[in-house]
């Protein structure tokens, strides 16, 4: 993913810009469950959780991957993340 590239070549900045402009993008309206995990590859916990919400919210089938989802790693040990996974009824 062209995001994690970006980040891991210390160009965070580029990297918050492209999914910037992803967010903003009609595909996105449709992909929240997406958008979540291009911010979590770069670093926005509260971004991120704040698409996978909208994901939750639209009942995405997306959202059966969320345990599993490698760039959801960063969100695991939060909270919400738990909360989540209790809503969507996926067990820890």
């Amino acid at each position: 993913m062209r995001v994690n590239i970006l980040a891991a070549a210390g160009r965070a900045g580029e990297g918050r810009k492209f999914v910037e402009v992803f967010a903003n993008s009609d595909e996105a309206k449709n992909s929240p469950f997406k958008v979540a995990g291009l911010y979590a590859a770069i670093g926005d916990k509260e971004k991120a959780f704040e698409w996978l919400e909208k994901s939750y919210a639209m009942r995405q089938a997306d959202l059966v991957s969320i345990k599993i989802d490698p760039a959801l790693d960063l969100l695991r040990g939060d909270e919400r993340y738990t909360d989540l996974l209790r809503r969507v009824n996926i067990t820890e």
